[in-house]
């Protein structure tokens, strides 16, 4: 019973990963006006992450003292939360800050689940790409009619192509097109996605169901990450595929069902690159975030300015307009800036502790995409989506060198 109901729980929560629903109380002012990156809520999602762990407790009750519960990866999980707690206390004490610490706790809760869970990787990978199919669909609709209504019950916002703030692509023309959401508060967050989800599928294509169903959903994956628009996401998947090569001598062996796929992606990133254009003003802005980020961190260096709590911290060293304060687009600078050099150093002995235990070698393109797309944006560490994206990744990362089924 238990085992049934761990089982198709993991799956359900990872299935529901891109949906936003949430409970929102209030956000903290920045600047004087309400910051989107400051929002006081709750997910849906990371309650149903924190029932599958009282479950997993509830039927594990007889284990709860073995190796498995008794680790140092949770106690040190446990030691870095009281940390945040305690750099929390020491900066701002806004109350977000505790919000995201309670992100940062669901994130750890949902990596130790699919962990210990029996649920098999593709599993879980099948569950992931299914839960983006309806995400595309939105997507889709979003880039053609230009606009999206809101949905308390997906968590979805308001878009529309016209209002300024909202993401699209500027046609030579001044035609405005809405770049693609989904169900995401950015396309950036959106496209991560794919591409984890894409090279997901590649690697584990030889434990996929038999078929065209892989294909489909990549092909389908694929369609929506061109119309999120992210540049960065391309450089990312760019690299993740050429590491791969690098990475294993039978690359093209285990990769000949998806070589098309791929080729398609190398001939047509340029020209997808063209039209959709690193934006300049994008460029600007984000070296423009990482140039106040120094005084920020020599403020706060030792202890860091809070988790959660960069944009307050940055609101003290510099005066921008309301809209302009967010965080540095770079999460291992964003990381410095909020739990500081001892936090920062018991953040990497954590991930160091986990991966102890056996990450596989051959996820290194996935860990690829992730690394570039932390040195381009900040949604890994800042959003619950983000922190969940990097979750799934290290379970997967655990769960198939246990199960050895990594194609690449």
């Amino acid at each position: 019973m238990w085992d049934l109901v761990k089982k198709w729980g993991v799956l359900l929560a990872i299935f529901l990963l891109p949906f936003q629903t949430r409970y929102i109380w209030g956000a903290a002012e920045v600047g004087g006006y309400a910051s989107e990156f400051a929002v006081y809520s709750v997910y849906a999602v990371q309650v149903l992450i924190l029932a599958l762990a009282l479950v997993l407790l509830i039927g594990s009750w007889k284990k709860i003292k073995t190796e498995d519960f008794r680790s140092p990866e949770i106690y040190g999980s446990i030691g870095l939360l009281v940390y945040f707690l305690f750099s929390w206390a020491l900066g701002s004490r806004e109350i977000y800050g505790l919000v995201h610490i309670g992100y940062i706790a669901s994130a750890l809760v949902l990596l130790f689940i699919l962990v210990l869970s029996k649920v098999r990787a593709h599993d879980l990978i099948l569950a992931f790409t299914a839960g983006l199919a309806i995400p595309i669909l939105f997507g889709v609709f979003q880039f053609i009619t230009g606009e999206f209504p809101a949905s308390t019950i997906l968590g979805i916002a308001a878009r529309d192509s016209s209002r300024v703030g909202d993401s699209v692509f500027l046609l030579d023309n001044g035609v405005r097109m809405l770049r693609a959401y989904g169900t995401f508060p950015h396309p950036n967050i959106f496209a991560g996605y794919l591409v984890i989800g894409i090279l997901s599928l590649i690697t584990f294509q030889r434990r996929m169901p038999k078929g065209r169903l892989t294909f489909v959903l990549i092909g389908w994956m694929f369609i929506g990450l061109v119309l999120t628009g992210s540049s960065a996401v391309w450089l990312a998947l760019i690299i993740a595929l050429v590491v791969g090569m690098f990475s294993s001598l039978q690359l093209w062996k285990e990769l000949r069902g998806s070589a098309v796929v791929i080729i398609i992606l190398f001939i047509f990133t340029p020209v997808i690159l063209q039209l959709l254009g690193f934006d300049s003003t994008s460029i600007i802005e984000r070296t423009q975030f990482l140039s106040y980020a120094p005084e920020v961190i020599a403020r706060h260096w030792l202890f860091g300015a809070g988790a959660g709590q960069y944009i307050f911290a940055l609101a003290d060293v510099v005066n921008l307009d309301w809209w302009m304060y967010q965080p540095v687009h770079n999460v291992f600078v964003l990381i410095l800036g909020e739990i500081g050099l001892l936090g920062l150093i018991g953040f990497i002995g954590l991930m160091g502790l986990i991966f102890k235990k056996g990450a596989a070698p051959n996820m290194i393109p996935l860990w690829a995409a992730l690394l570039v797309l932390a040195s381009f944006d900040h949604y890994l560490w800042s959003s619950w989506s983000g922190l969940a994206l990097v979750a799934f990744v290290m379970a997967l990362s655990l769960k198939i060198e246990d199960e050895k089924i990594c194609s690449l």
